[in-house]
């Protein structure tokens, strides 16, 4: 199980097919790319899964917003960072089927669209009933470097789809059930 889409070619949503050449653009996605192959090369059964961020009943970001917020204090997020979230179930429910039989060498588990964490920040505070209490900032501007900030994170998801008739979530399910 590789837990990050950056081993794939960001640069079109949805478009990567899990048998596209790999193109890292960080040491970290080379690193992730050379999992991948180790992982591939042990032969037949050996099922990679790529999961973009996927999100369990609390995530620490969200609780340090959620804290600061009700502090007074305002929160930057990023407009330029997106994410493709996926809720832990989705991603459990992919590797249990990926376990039980061969799927194929790679299957990509990603929500069905890419937002900014500037947007989750936004839509969270709102629901904490506070309208505006986020102040989106540039990644790039706070010192992360353009190649850690990929266009889109989503993958294409078509064999689980057509495989096991599970769609990609929408993106907010996940934040939704954390908030």
């Amino acid at each position: 199980i590789c837990r990050s889409s950056i081993s794939a070619d960001s640069s079109e949503a949805n478009a990567t097919p899990a048998t596209a050449p790999r193109r890292p653009m960080t040491v970290y996605g080379r690193l992730k790319a050379d999992a991948e192959e180790g992982l591939l090369a042990i032969g037949s059964g050996t099922t990679v899964v790529r999961l973009t961020k996927t999100i369990g009943r609390t995530l620490p970001v969200i609780e340090r917003w959620r804290e600061a917020i009700r502090r007074g204090e305002r929160i930057r997020a990023f407009h330029d960072l997106v994410v493709a979230p996926v809720p832990l179930d989705h991603a459990v429910t992919v590797i249990t089927h990926a376990a039980c039989e061969p799927l194929g060498a790679i299957l990509q588990v990603s929500a069905s669209a890419d937002i900014s964490y500037a947007d989750v920040a936004v839509r969270l505070a709102r629901r904490w009933g506070f309208t505006d209490a986020v102040d989106p900032t540039s990644a790039a501007a706070s010192g992360l470097f353009p190649e850690h900030l990929p266009g889109h994170t989503t993958l294409d998801t078509t064999t689980i789809r057509d495989r096991l008739a599970i769609d990609a979530p929408d993106p907010w399910v996940a934040f939704d059930e954390v908030a």
